[in-house]
């Protein structure tokens, strides 16, 4: 009697049709396991990297520059009106905050370094919100090697402005300012404060995580995708002489004090619970 081994062909087309999607599944069902692995070597790295931290300096550069940003069709100009708020002691406020949150779990020591060099973050046009993450990171950290003094903590956590689109124009935005949209048929304005944290490792001087600041709430339209808040008439006004406006200097602090917990939180500087 001769036997012959059933082809594919030979086989009913609901079983083809079978074996075909199981074989599918299995590859979905390991590919999705791969990537929930990765996600989670990833996210279970950084909170490696800090158990070995003791020492941790503390830098901030976000409390220079107060930027005035007219946006919309009906703008008089694109240009960003520049003023200096260095007397609203921002970064010092920052520097405080965080190190009362970080004391209760690390050694908190402190440092000096050239302000200017980190607040002056990349160059770049302000129709485009930069994407060179990796070289922003490095520029950090050589910053971080050649201006910080003392060398040698085991981290370093670096506050600096963040960037953000607005509009369909993709207009960038950045820092501490006001952002006004000019309507034909009404215009609205957002005070912002955007910045990202870094954690330098201070003896490899490598990025152990970064996280920016998220939004804290805001129901505008066009959301910034950092702290931000809509702002009336009179801190508007109060905005043509910044520094000297002790309203919106609280304005300000208040977006900072709200959204900086959360972000220590997200990176694994502090405990959850702290909050």
């Amino acid at each position: 009697m001769e036997f012959r081994h059933a082809s594919r062909r030979s086989l009913p087309r609901k079983v083809v049709i079978g074996r075909m999607l199981r074989r599918g599944l299995d590859a979905l069902v390991a590919g999705s396991l791969a990537m929930i692995a990765s996600g989670c070597a990833t996210m279970e790295q950084p909170a490696t990297k800090l158990q070995a931290v003791k020492s941790v300096g503390i830098i901030s550069a976000i409390g220079d520059d107060f930027t005035m940003t007219r946006t919309g069709l009906t703008a008089a100009s694109d240009a960003d009106r520049h003023a200096s708020i260095e007397a609203w002691g921002i970064d010092d406020m920052v520097t405080v905050r965080i190190g009362a949150q970080l004391g209760q779990r690390f050694q908190v020591q402190a440092v000096t370094y050239r302000r200017a060099a980190f607040a002056a973050g990349d160059q770049a046009s302000p129709f485009t919100v930069s994407r060179l993450t990796s070289g922003r990171d490095s520029r950090i950290a050589d910053l971080v090697r050649g201006q910080v003094s003392p060398q040698g903590l085991d981290a370093y956590v670096v506050v600096t402005k963040a960037t953000s689109a607005y509009g369909s124009r993709g207009r960038s935005v950045g820092g501490i300012g006001i952002l006004t949209h000019v309507a034909m048929f009404g215009s609205s304005a957002q005070l912002h404060a955007l910045y990202t944290v870094t954690v330098i490792d201070g003896h490899t001087l490598k990025v152990i995580d970064k996280n920016t600041a998220l939004p804290v709430g805001s129901s505008e339209l066009f959301r910034l995708a950092g702290p931000s808040r809509a702002v009336a008439d009179d801190l508007l006004l109060a905005a043509q002489n910044p520094s000297g406006s002790d309203q919106l200097k609280a304005a300000a602090i208040d977006l900072i004090d709200r959204s900086l917990g959360k972000t220590l939180q997200d990176l694994r500087l502090v405990d959850r619970s702290a909050s």
